[in-house]
């Protein structure tokens, strides 16, 4: 097989390689997931994503969607990349096709992974990297106070050095700066409803590039420094 480097983006690693020798069967690539936990799994000669996780910790369970769709469930983790589109309880595979598709994927403990992922033919392998889950970090308000600096794009790379305000008197984060393109304008009430207990915050989102689609989802929060992650986005001031 010959390895060859492809688009990572945010927290996802992509890694493609040719599946020569594959003897999958083409009738099986119409899209279709299967769990880490069991399946046959999606087969063919087309694009396959091999969705894995190196984080070892703080979860029991991360449900995987490809473009929206429910791919399938990981109950373990990897220390390496999977050798093939095998599934197993370590490794999602979703028959994808080649292009470009949006992985997320949410653990049973508020872990989040989001980005994009260019696929060629052939199986690709795509890590959700490992995150901390130390108690070291903070989630109080008074920790949050000022401006963040978005750091990371997601599925919104014209964001990145979007500001935004946490006022602890009133316990929100409104974006103040926003650069040209970004769908997150200045004003949007970005994050809200901050539970120091859990270190959970609902988090403005927007389900496509338009930003037609407003909606809040709820993810962990960690403040180390001048570091704030917000479901796996990371913002410094």
């Amino acid at each position: 097989m010959t390895l060859r480097r492809i688009l990572v983006v945010l927290l996802l690693v992509l890694t493609a390689y040719s599946c020569a020798s594959s003897t999958t069967s083409p009738s099986s690539t119409n899209g279709g997931g299967s769990s880490g936990s069991g399946g046959s799994g999606a087969s063919g000669t087309g694009a396959q994503l091999a969705i894995y996780t190196t984080q070892s910790t703080g979860w029991s369970s991360i449900n995987v969607s490809v473009d929206g769709s429910f791919a399938g469930v990981l109950t373990a983790y990897r220390s390496a990349k999977p050798a093939s589109c095998s599934t197993d309880a370590s490794v999602v595979v979703y028959a994808a096709g080649p292009g470009s598709h949006f992985v997320s994927a949410q653990s049973n403990t508020s872990l989040t992974w989001s980005g994009s992922v260019t696929a060629n033919q052939g199986c690709n392998t795509v890590e959700l990297p490992a995150q901390s889950t130390s108690s070291g970090g903070s989630c109080s308000s008074q920790s949050m106070a000022g401006d963040w600096r978005r750091q990371t794009g997601s599925l919104f790379p014209a964001c990145v050095n979007m500001t935004v305000r946490w006022n602890t008197a009133s316990g929100t984060g409104t974006v103040v700066s926003s650069p040209s393109g970004c769908v997150f304008p200045v004003g949007d009430l970005k994050w809200k409803n901050l539970n120091a207990n859990t270190c959970q915050m609902d988090d403005l989102n927007r389900s496509d590039t338009t930003g037609a689609a407003v909606e809040y989802d709820t993810y962990s929060v960690s403040v180390t420094g001048s570091t704030l992650v917000v479901g796996g986005v990371t913002y410094v001031r």
